[in-house]
């Protein structure tokens, strides 16, 4: 038998839905969310970000849209020495986050990019 549905329950879902759409979990980081009082905003993390492997031991992290900053990292694999992560400078939007490993005889591998 099918519960029928009351007040409480679609208030739940609704304040459910606003909140997590608040945090980010519901929709795109590009997607504008209306606040309490009827009016919209942009999600502030940086977004529209590129990444790429520039040499054999450099990963590049570079986000072109929003506020805030971005940072990348990247595995270094090293013949005979267990391998090991190198982090680039945290750099505002717009800029190119570089992380490098060590020397020529090692590979970049795994790059990621983290946003605060």
């Amino acid at each position: 038998m099918r519960r029928p549905k009351n007040v409480a329950g679609r208030v739940g879902v609704a304040t459910a839905a606003v909140a997590a759409a608040m945090l980010g979990v519901i929709g795109s980081a590009d997607a504008a969310v209306p606040s309490a009082g009827g009016s919209t905003f942009q999600a502030a993390g940086p977004s529209d970000c590129l990444t790429y492997y520039n040499t054999e031991i450099t990963f590049v992290a570079w986000c072109r849209e929003g506020s805030g900053m971005v940072r990348a990292s990247t595995m270094c694999a090293v013949d005979w020495w267990p391998d090991y992560r190198r982090y680039g400078e945290w750099v505002s939007v717009g800029n190119a986050s570089i992380a490098q490993c060590d020397n020529w005889e090692e590979e970049a591998y795994g790059g990621r990019y983290s946003t605060r």
